[in-house]
């Protein structure tokens, strides 16, 4: 089991809820995560929308998950993914993966923590977490996880079913605070005719 974590540098209050504010509605920051998976150099065949229900609550959900069976992220990918702002190598200008940061600014706009699950056909099964609110409010940094995990392992077991496959991607936002429909059977019909 690998351990490890990259520190946003000071600034981090501001610069993530700076991000939460800009504009996009449950609907459109879905949809831009799911660009990622349809990226030609993804290789998705299938990318799935799980809306996971509370425990306590079933007419209410506590999570939401994006899943692809792309390429995955090796280590390197993955700590580049999760940086505030990174060299993606997109050209298109109007849109914030251009500077490496339209999957946490999409995440981020629903819920509070964002876990990215993601592993390439060779190699280790990695998940990195973002949690805004575990923010060091002293240094104004927040640290973000990124652990890897064998493939006997219950995080595989939770990936392997969510992407039916041995590789790809889950994007999990969770936290859930600012979801338009809070109850689980509109939003997911909202989110059927908007993703249609």
């Amino acid at each position: 089991l690998m351990s490890k974590k990259i520190k946003f540098e000071s600034g981090a209050y501001f610069m993530t809820n700076a991000l939460r504010q800009l504009g996009y509605t449950n609907y459109t920051a879905i949809a831009d995560i799911i660009d990622n998976s349809i990226e030609g150099e993804v290789g998705s065949k299938n990318v799935f929308i799980d809306l996971i229900k509370c425990e306590e609550d079933k007419t209410t959900f506590s999570d939401i998950l994006i899943s692809d069976d792309g390429c995955g992220m090796d280590e390197e990918t993955i700590l580049s993914c999760m940086r505030l702002g990174s060299r993606t190598g997109k050209d298109y200008v109007h849109n914030l993966g251009v500077y490496g940061a339209g999957l946490k600014t999409a995440a981020i706009s629903i819920g509070r923590r964002l876990t990215v699950h993601t592993k390439t056909e060779e190699g280790r099964l990695f998940r990195a977490i973002l949690d805004i609110d575990q923010i060091n409010d002293t240094e104004d940094t927040i640290d973000v996880e990124i652990e890897a995990f064998n493939d006997d392992s219950d995080e595989y077991k939770f990936f392997n079913t969510y992407t039916k496959s041995t590789h790809g991607t889950i994007i999990q936002i969770s936290k859930l605070d600012r979801i338009q429909k809070k109850e689980y059977r509109g939003f997911e019909e909202t989110l059927t005719k908007k993703i249609r």
